[in-house]
């Protein structure tokens, strides 16, 4: 296995931050207090790690130019 030559960089893509903040929800969960469990729908907690996940996905394949250096940059001709 071979680092991406970005990876220093990569905590500025958007599908890293969104992979992160769930997997910073899904360790919380179990750790959350059951009184405000109670309070907050199951299935609202799992729609919104979801969607977390799922920008993950897009966010992978879209062109994100600030996670981009200068060298990086090719000229075309």
């Amino acid at each position: 296995m071979k680092l991406s030559p970005h990876w220093r960089r990569a905590w500025r893509r958007f599908s890293f931050q969104s992979l992160g903040w769930s997997l910073a929800g899904l360790a919380a969960w179990p750790n959350l207090p059951a009184d405000l469990k109670a309070e907050i729908p199951p299935q609202l907690a799992v729609w919104v790690l979801g969607v977390l996940l799922a920008l993950g996905l897009v966010g992978s394949v879209i062109d994100q130019p600030k996670t981009r250096s200068p060298s990086d940059e090719t000229p075309r001709s």
